[in-house]
């Protein structure tokens, strides 16, 4: 997997930086979620999931495509399952970024969670809104995927992230992926969908979902 230096990499970070919201007004994502600026004031609990984000220390506000996407079915995803059922799914984040669907599947009730990223100062900004979120279990770490053992680990995987990275994402979450379990990709494009398709097929991954927004598509896949 490419280092924080990686041109895509950057690419990626810096487009999302350029999604920002104003004032206080949420980002809506699947059925009810709702994401708020960090120095938003706190919400009524009237069925909301309220996620609080700050998009000065690391990739964005939550309001870029791809995580809307990919948020839509973390939610979808665990509403499938029974809070027990969620107690016992070890969810991987791989280049967690903000940290936002980490926290999301935490406040839906999933409490083995291990967030990665490159970046040290995107780690360091998840840990402090995971914890500003009530998430503070999650944990955050700087290390590359590809150093996890691949053992079949995890009822989860998420991975928001751009092609050239998803080119060796995905095969390894193959490798880490329990049999049957879902795998969570977004940040997959028009132009490199038929690409990323192949990839996933090849990877022994079957379709069982996407959704899509404006030229931006996310899917929910199960190994073979």
């Amino acid at each position: 997997m490419p280092d924080a230096e990686h041109p895509f990499y950057r690419t990626y970070s810096e487009s999302i930086r350029e999604e920002k919201t104003s004032g206080h007004e949420p980002v809506n994502a699947g059925k009810r979620l709702r994401i708020f600026p960090v120095d938003s004031p706190l919400q009524a609990h009237d069925g909301h999931i309220d996620l609080y984000l700050d998009s000065s220390h690391a990739f964005g506000d939550g309001s870029h495509p791809t995580t809307i996407l990919c948020l839509s079915l973390i939610e979808e995803y665990l509403d499938s399952l029974s809070v027990p059922e969620r107690k016992k799914v070890a969810m991987l984040d791989v280049g967690t970024g903000t940290g936002v669907l980490a926290i999301l599947a935490a406040k839906m009730g999933v409490n083995d969670i291990l967030a990665l990223d490159l970046d040290p100062e995107a780690v360091e900004s998840a840990m402090q809104l995971a914890a500003l979120n009530g998430t503070s279990a999650i944990d955050f770490r700087v290390m590359d995927a590809a150093l996890l053992p691949p053992l079949g680990t995890y009822g989860l995987i998420a991975a928001n992230l751009l092609p050239p990275i998803l080119r060796s994402v995905i095969p390894l979450a193959a490798k880490l992926i329990q049999p049957g379990a879902p795998v969570i990709v977004s940040g997959v494009g028009d132009t490199s969908h038929e690409e990323m398709e192949t990839l996933m097929a090849a990877s022994g991954f079957t379709e069982i979902r996407r959704i899509s927004s404006g030229w931006w598509h996310a899917y929910i896949l199960r190994n073979r």
